[in-house]
């Protein structure tokens, strides 16, 4: 906080941090990697769950999956039940 002069960090958080870094970039590479060819399996919704619960803050990541319900509602727009598993599915992941 304010004022208080800051504690190095034990070896063990460092390594921590390290790896959250890691799993992070790897996963933000196949989020982009995805988002960029327009790949909007299930597999890739997956993955961006999986940013977004790392790191909430990923507004790339945020828009990818509008993008990927948008494609997938479009897939589906003739049959109300996929609509419907679409839909839950990505309610899934915001309750979360």
């Amino acid at each position: 906080m304010h004022g208080r002069p800051r504690k190095a960090p034990k070896p063990e958080d460092t390594a921590a941090s390290a790896a959250k870094a890691e799993k992070l970039r790897a996963l933000q590479s196949q989020l982009l990697h995805n988002h960029h060819n327009r790949i909007y399996t299930k597999e890739a919704l997956e993955i961006s769950a999986k940013l977004l619960e790392a790191n909430p803050e990923s507004y790339t990541a945020w828009n990818y999956r509008k993008l990927a319900v948008e494609h997938n509602l479009k897939q589906s727009e003739y049959d109300p039940g996929s609509v419907k598993s679409v839909l839950s599915e990505e309610l899934k992941v915001f309750a979360t």
